[in-house]
């Protein structure tokens, strides 16, 4: 990953703290932890037949393969009653939709919050315009709905699929946030701040109840304990998409591969994705082809050199036929949206030669040759 990404760090040898951590987790005993979710799902179970209610835990389930796999898991391999919860994507695809069709068919129980559609698109275009992200709020909206509706339903245990923050280069709050999410978790690494600090022109506060996570201080019972899935199972997303395949088909993107990316099996359930990955591109200069591969070369699936080939000849990629659908759900033009996305460029990654044409100011070549010495 590049120095770019937003809260990585390397040590004096060049490592990153995401590599920094997976080299602790080549050394977990997978059996002990396996053990250990036994042991909570077994205690969870118990607590939620003390409190006479039927699911054992709720999932944060966006549809895709990830989080669908984890679903599984849970029902096949542990016996155990899942609710899943989705925080619906701004612009859903018809293969999210018949993602989401198939788990729910194969069976299991699923709540789709659905927040207020207008709300939402002030807030997409407010953040996509300040802070060219304009799947901000419903990134603290996914946070925040999987623990409101437990909280309400009283199911005592909550999951989460992965902590990107260690997996992948970012800020590691403390040791305990490698298994468990918190609201410090959320607003200092997901979000940035409260929801209700953000004030945007049109949003009163009373219409960010969708986005705001629990406080245990505010909260009229305990808060459920939430876990990362990924800390009790080695965590790979394609033997997550092996895993799931045995059981469900999985629809990937029509395209054949997603934009700025080398395939189609990652975040196809949303249009607006192409939208706020290309904005990845442009603030930091590396996209989802990249993002996709470092993984990658990490779990021993491409080498570096495979790897580059791959980002050379798709990162960065521009959306051009999603940009109108993400326009109008923001109600601006496709002007406007290509105003605001050079707007955020980045100028230590890029450099305007005139008449409107932005050069990189990296070369992804010379960049892997640094790496091997």
């Amino acid at each position: 990953m590049p120095s770019t990404r937003p809260r990585i760090t390397f040590d004096d040898n060049g490592l990153c703290n995401g590599c920094q951590i997976w080299n602790q987790r080549i050394q977990t005993n997978w059996s002990d932890r396996r053990d250990e979710l036994q042991r909570l799902l077994n205690e969870a179970k118990i607590e939620a037949s003390r409190r006479g209610v039927g699911h054992h835990c709720v999932l944060a389930w966006s549809g895709g393969k990830d989080s669908s796999a984890i679903a599984l898991h849970l029902k096949e391999e542990f016996g155990v009653n899942p609710l899943l919860v989705t925080f619906n994507q701004l612009i859903p695809t018809p293969e999210g939709i018949v993602n989401r069709n198939n788990l729910i068919d194969y069976g299991f129980d699923a709540i789709l919050v659905e927040p207020n559609r207008d709300v939402s698109r002030r807030l997409s275009r407010h953040f996509f315009e300040t802070r060219g992200d304009p799947k901000l709020h419903w990134n603290a909206g996914v946070h925040a709905s999987p623990i409101r509706i437990a909280l309400g339903m009283r199911i005592p245990l909550v999951f989460f699929a992965e902590n990107g923050e260690a997996e992948y280069g970012g800020r590691l709050l403390s040791a305990k946030h490698l298994r468990n999410r918190d609201y410090e978790e959320m607003v200092s690494n997901a979000v940035g701040a409260d929801p209700l600090s953000w004030n945007v022109p049109g949003v009163p506060n009373v219409d960010l109840a969708p986005y705001q996570y629990p406080r245990s201080q505010t909260a009229s019972l305990p808060l459920p304990e939430t876990l990362y899935f990924a800390y009790f199972f080695p965590w790979d997303g394609a033997s997550n998409l092996q895993y799931l395949s045995r059981y469900i088909s999985f629809q990937e993107s029509s395209r054949g591969r997603n934009y700025g990316a080398f395939s189609g099996v990652n975040g196809v359930d949303d249009v607006m994705e192409d939208l706020y990955y290309y904005m990845q591109y442009i603030k930091f200069g590396f996209g989802r082809a990249w993002k996709d591969a470092s993984r990658m070369i990490q779990r021993g699936r491409l080498t570096a050199e495979e790897a580059i080939d791959l980002v050379i000849n798709t990162d960065g990629e521009f959306p051009e036929d999603s940009i109108p659908s993400a326009a109008d759900y923001m109600r601006m033009t496709t002007s406007e949206v290509r105003q605001v996305i050079d707007r955020h460029r980045n100028e230590s990654v890029w450099a305007d030669s005139g008449g409107n044409r932005w050069l990189p100011r990296f070369n992804y070549k010379d960049a892997v040759n640094s790496i091997h010495g």
